[in-house]
């Protein structure tokens, strides 16, 4: 049997229940009883808050809502939350709690389900390939650096990747004095990779050995700790390293 469903102001005719709310260019806040499936915020002259609704209440226990940024990419809706609850997202076999989530660009979606207490992210991440990123290295470090050693090395805080990120997509350029420099990367405090990496060997997470050549240029993937940091140590401090802006973001 066919029931109507919402779909902004409008109705149209299913074979279930599925209510989606459009919020045009306006911060939302989720109500308990309102039973929206989906909420398409459209923000359009400011960034954007949807607020989630009281993970604790026993309505919203396995409430799964799904958001969508329905803007044209200029700003960002970010979803906060009811009280003091988190935003549970799983970055590989770790759990990070936060704060709040972010959906930066136009067409970029999620879904959480409530658990009693927090909100859980409960979709897979995907790429995201920015539209338009800055021009430049976000960093060119020339000296400073200690040799294989992360604590002694460079680490980035990137600002133009939403939180919920848990990867990037970037270049990353290099110019040693001598062949066969090295350069590693770890997501922020890993304590799964050696604060030396050459010394303990820890190939998995090498960008890339110049062998014949003194320069190098290599397109990487590097996961990010929930703070969007990333460490980065060298084999030679006699050289000079450009970590440059991310082509896309695994979210």
């Amino acid at each position: 049997m066919n029931r109507n469903v919402l779909v902004g102001n409008a109705t149209r005719a299913d074979d279930q229940n599925y209510s989606v709310k459009l919020v045009p260019n306006a911060d939302y806040a989720i109500l308990s009883t309102d039973y929206y499936d989906e909420i398409w915020s459209a923000p359009s002259s400011a960034n954007r808050v949807v607020t989630m609704p009281d993970p604790t209440l026993a309505i919203n226990l396995y409430r799964k809502i799904k958001f969508i940024n329905k803007g044209d990419g200029t700003y960002k809706v970010t979803l906060g939350p009811f009280n003091a609850e988190t935003f549970n997202v799983m970055s590989g076999n770790e759990e990070w709690t936060l704060a709040s989530f972010e959906l930066l660009q136009s067409g970029d979606w999620c879904e959480f389900i409530g658990n009693g207490t927090n909100w859980i992210k409960c979709n897979a991440p995907y790429w995201h390939y920015i539209d338009d990123p800055p021009t430049g290295s976000i960093v060119k470090k020339i000296d400073g650096w200690t040799a294989d050693s992360f604590s002694g090395g460079l680490l980035i805080t990137y600002t133009t990747i939403p939180i919920g990120t848990v990867a990037v997509n970037q270049m990353v350029a290099y110019q040693y004095a001598s062949s066969g420099g090295l350069l590693y990367w770890r997501k922020n405090g890993d304590a799964n990779i050696s604060n030396t990496p050459i010394a303990s060997e820890e190939d998995s997470h090498s960008i890339r050995a110049t062998v014949t050549s003194l320069f190098g240029r290599s397109l990487a993937i590097v996961w990010v700790s929930s703070d969007l940091k990333v460490q980065f140590a060298v084999r030679y401090t006699t050289g000079t390293v450009w970590i440059f802006y991310p082509a896309g973001y695994l979210q």
